[in-house]
């Protein structure tokens, strides 16, 4: 924030008060009677004054007045305060040079209602006239405001000079004078007038430049400026005596109260643009409530002043003008709180009322002399100026605010209208993809249907978006599933008609040449017959069973297995046929089993085993079903496996379930024939070619069983060469 520091102000305010100070104080030792170097006139006699408290000493009495009663007129006994006593003050002064002298003695304080000046010469009375603030400019002996009196004097004529001054209502007092050569007054006046033309000429501009404004912006800141400044000028046109100038008629006492009233106007008008200017009625209610006091004091004084009311109203004006220094100090609270335009504020009241108020205080208490208004008038057209400045200095502000608000507002319409295109754009986009969508969800529909009719080579495109592809090819994997299962049903039905046809033939081949006589019909050829029939049941229960495991689970009877002991058991049913077949048949089970599996039990081996820790682990199975499934898988090993082979079954628990492995050696299966194992009648094509004579249905049987115990079976390329089959089954399946 740029406000100044307290060493600033501290600076500003030592000089500002040092030259309001200084130079009256400097005046004030010699300006009893101010006279001006060069003049052909000295004074005689010092000068001398006494109180005349009930107004009614004459010339005559004062004359005959003995020196005690005089005291002499100093700089520290000029002002009487207010008063209603009159005073007479005498001096005398005489021409020293060669030529008559044409002088001109003036009062300097422009509010004294009657001053009298008698000048006498060798004893005679040469002069005397009445001016003051009461009095018509028609009874004046010179036409200027301030009481003014011409006389000439012979060369080395000694002029005795008596000046009465009175007031009718108590009020400031003071017995200032200055002498000076006609020829100076008239050209000091003449230079007093050019002056008083730009003193008012630029206020009034100032002024009308400001209710432009208002009428303009319709800001009361500029109208209550334009007020302010009207009713400064027309309280100069007071001070200087020109209201009977400008009014074309004289009335002293009207225009003394007209005075007095302007002077409370001013102080009005002050106060009410510093609240707009700084608003304080926002922003620092304290100042307010003091500016909203001294508008009602203001207003008081007014009505008082209409009233007829005077010493009272011209103290109280005095004071509110003394106390519109506060301004100052509003202003500069104003400005360290962010409102950089009541620096010139500030400045202006810096300027104006507060060495105002420091002059009245002076003159009130008789610090210094009253010499002459024009210097206060001085003090106002520059707070004035500064004030327009201020004026000028909040308009730029407040343009560069509206400024930056219109490049935000131009800047946040460009991102609006950046945004709304892009979310027009984005709407396009998307309503494109929403109609590529539709027309993929129409082929999709579409291809369907065409699946749905029969037509499983019907395939959708890829579409380019890749959140259409996934459907697209669940769509494609759908047909494609649909396709190998139609042509799995085919190919299934066609098998179930071969594998039925084929033992049907040949039984049928058998009964018509024993019906025929070919062959004899013997106990042989019935027992080959009823294995005929054997074969077709058992292919017709595989069928019926794999046909129930599509409809619902395997019915399962649960109950308390040992696994081990299961594949135990089936080791000596298998152990011939893998001889017969050359096949080298190994059991491996986890470690801690019982040794002698195969072989009977010594008595109280197992009840050691027990304490041991040695037993397997309690399973809840279907001892039929899975003796079923271990049946199938070392059969299709024993059948599809090459001597000399090897088929290894290997047997663990883990993690609450059981791990069972079977492994032979070649021939193996390729990963295309691994995929398609558990399918219906599939049979390998090359290497493991049918050699059982099985349906063809045994592990998709497998599969079942596994699937109703909750389980899980895969098949893999055998380290042996040949296929492993790995089967996880849990201790306990879900409804055990």
């Amino acid at each position: 924030m740029n406000w100044p520091t307290p060493r600033a102000l501290l600076i500003w305010c030592s000089l500002l008060l040092s030259l309001c100070l200084h130079a009256p104080v400097a005046r004030a030792a010699g300006t009893v009677l101010a006279m001006p170097d060069g003049l052909p006139l000295q004074l005689v006699e010092k000068l001398e004054y006494l109180e005349d408290a009930s107004g009614a000493l004459t010339l005559e009495q004062v004359r005959a007045m003995p020196p005690q009663r005089y005291t002499p007129l100093t700089a520290r006994n000029f002002s009487k305060g207010f008063t209603a006593s009159s005073y007479w003050v005498r001096f005398s002064v005489r021409n020293t040079s060669a030529l008559p002298v044409d002088w001109v003695l003036q009062h300097r304080l422009p509010f004294t209602d009657y001053v009298q000046v008698s000048v006498l010469t060798g004893g005679q009375l040469r002069l005397r006239e009445t001016a003051g603030d009461r009095t018509l400019e028609a009874q004046r002996q010179m036409p200027s405001h301030l009481p003014s009196f011409k006389f000439t004097s012979a060369p080395g004529e000694t002029a005795d000079i008596y000046v009465r001054l009175g007031n009718e209502n108590k009020a400031e007092l003071q017995m200032v004078f200055r002498l000076d050569t006609l020829t100076a007054f008239i050209a000091a006046a003449s230079a007093d007038e050019n002056l008083l033309g730009i003193l008012y000429g630029v206020p009034l501009a100032l002024a009308f430049s400001s209710m432009v404004g208002a009428a303009v912006a319709r800001d009361r800141r500029f109208s209550t400026y334009a007020l302010y400044a009207l009713a400064t000028v027309a309280t100069w046109i007071g001070f200087n005596g020109h209201f009977a100038r400008f009014l074309q008629f004289d009335a002293p006492d009207l225009f003394n109260s007209l005075l007095h009233m302007l002077l409370l106007v001013q102080t009005i008008f002050l106060t009410l643009f510093a609240r707009e200017f700084l608003q304080t009625r926002t922003q620092m209610p304290g100042f307010d409530l003091v500016f909203r006091a001294m508008i009602l004091l203001a207003c008081g004084g007014i009505l008082l002043r209409l009233s007829g009311v005077y010493t009272l109203v011209a103290q109280l004006a005095l004071a509110l003008m003394a106390l519109s220094s506060v301004t100052a100090l509003a202003a500069w609270q104003a400005w360290r709180r962010g409102m950089v335009h009541a620096r010139w504020f500030f400045f202006a009241q810096l300027t104006s009322t507060v060495p105002l108020a420091v002059g009245l205080a002076g003159v009130r208490f008789g610090i210094y002399a009253y010499d002459g208004f024009v210097n206060f008038q001085g003090i106002y057209f520059a707070e004035l100026l500064l004030l327009a400045v201020a004026q000028h200095d909040h308009v730029r502000l407040m343009q560069d605010r509206q400024r930056e608000l219109e490049q935000a507002h131009e800047r946040a319409l460009a991102e609006r209208n950046a945004y709304l295109e892009a979310e027009m754009s984005a709407r396009s986009r998307a309503l494109a993809a929403m109609e590529r969508r539709a027309a993929f969800v129409a082929e999709v529909g579409a291809v369907t249907q065409r699946v749905a009719d029969g037509e499983f080579a019907a395939r959708l495109p890829m579409p380019e978006e890749r959140a259409l592809q996934p459907l697209a090819a669940s769509v494609n994997a759908m047909a494609e599933s649909l396709a190998r299962l139609e042509g799995g049903r085919r190919h299934w039905i066609a098998e179930i008609s071969h594998e039925l046809r084929t033992p049907l033939a040949g039984l049928i081949a058998q009964i018509e040449a024993m019906l025929d006589g070919v062959h004899p019909l013997d106990l042989a050829r019935l027992e080959s017959l009823h294995r005929a029939a054997e074969r077709l049941t058992r292919l017709v229960d595989d069928l019926h069973e794999l046909a129930m495991s599509h409809l619902r689970p395997l019915a399962c009877r649960y109950a308390p297995v040992d696994y081990q002991q299961l594949l135990a058991d089936l080791m000596p049913h298998f152990m011939p046929e893998a001889r017969k077949r050359g096949v080298e048949l190994e059991l491996a089970l986890e470690p801690g089993l019982v040794p002698g599996l195969g072989t009977e039990v010594e008595a109280g081996a197992e009840a050691a085993a027990a304490d041991c820790g040695l037993l397997p682990p309690p399973v809840r199975w279907d001892s039929g079903r899975i003796n079923q499934l271990l049946i199938n898988l070392i059969g299709n090993s024993i059948a599809y496996t090459d001597a000399p082979g090897r088929i290894l079954i290997r047997a663990g628990a883990a993690r609450g379930q059981v791990r069972i492995e079977i492994e032979d050696s070649a021939p193996g299966l390729e990963q295309r024939e691994l995929e398609q194992v558990f399918e219906p009648l599939f049979r390998a094509e090359a290497a493991r070619s049918r050699r059982s004579g099985g349906s063809g249905l045994g592990l998709k049987i497998c599969r079942a069983i596994v699937d109703a115990h909750h389980g899980s079976i895969a098949v893999s390329a055998s380290p042996l060469g040949g296929v492993r089959v790995c089967v996880e089954l849990p201790f306990l399946p879900e409804k055990a």
